[in-house]
């Protein structure tokens, strides 16, 4: 999809960002009082736009997601991160070595 021209573009882009990277997306003038919709990231290939509720949203789910599975990689593999409270030797021990 080509560059969206619009007359008016606070709303679209303070609400909207680009469907295909979830970037911001900006305004530059165009012709005959008219504004292009671009985005930062992927120029004037706009493939589609995602609200930006959507954005935040998706974005809070994965961060959760990402928490949940720290949490049980340090449950499953303690050895595999520095902060664990174990010893050089354990550490090799457990890792076969």
């Amino acid at each position: 999809m080509a560059a969206l021209i619009v007359d008016h573009p606070d709303g679209l882009i303070s609400k909207y960002r680009c469907g295909a990277c979830w970037d911001v997306l900006e305004a530059d003038f165009a012709d005959n009082r008219k504004y292009k919709i671009t985005c930062v990231n992927c120029g004037e290939f706009v493939p589609g736009l995602v609200s930006l509720a959507y954005v935040e949203r998706r974005q809070s789910e994965s961060y959760s997601q990402y928490i949940e599975a720290m949490a049980a990689l340090k449950k499953a593999w303690p050895f595999l991160f520095p902060n664990s409270h174990s010893s050089i030797g354990q550490n090799m021990k457990a890792l076969g070595f």
